[in-house]
């Protein structure tokens, strides 16, 4: 019931902060933008209209809008923005970028993590025995 609400809405507003925030990510896996307050998970997960090129790691297509502060006023000029610019977003690349959120990498980036971590243990280790 949830994705046919998230399939059939022009857009998610996500004015919190949270670590990571899943509900974005599953917006766009449905083909929604998301509205979201810049900051936290979302500066992660979603990719924002007209980001600067020196803020991009790999160049994606936009997936929503940041708001800067959670006041009335930011708020609204992200829901105009999004009303003129609702065009410049593709679902199927919306969809595309929440694959990337995916189970898999994210047990290959975590353990990829950890074990980078112990490395420097271990070599340590090493050099003392």
């Amino acid at each position: 019931m949830l994705r046919d609400h998230l399939r059939r809405c022009k857009a998610l507003l996500f004015p919190g902060e949270e670590d990571f925030g899943i509900v974005p990510v599953e917006a766009m896996a449905c083909g929604t933008p998301v509205i979201a307050y810049g900051k936290g998970g979302a500066t992660e997960t979603v990719v924002p209209l007209d980001r600067p090129l020196a803020l991009a790691r790999v160049q994606r297509e936009p997936t929503g809008i940041w708001f800067d502060e959670q006041t009335a006023d930011c708020l609204t000029d992200a829901l105009e923005t999004f009303e003129n610019r609702e065009r410049d977003f593709n679902p199927f690349a919306l969809r595309r970028h929440a694959l990337r959120f995916n189970t898999r990498r994210f047990a290959d980036q975590i353990f990829g993590f950890i074990a980078d971590v112990l490395e420097p243990a271990r070599t340590a280790a090493r050099r003392a025995a």
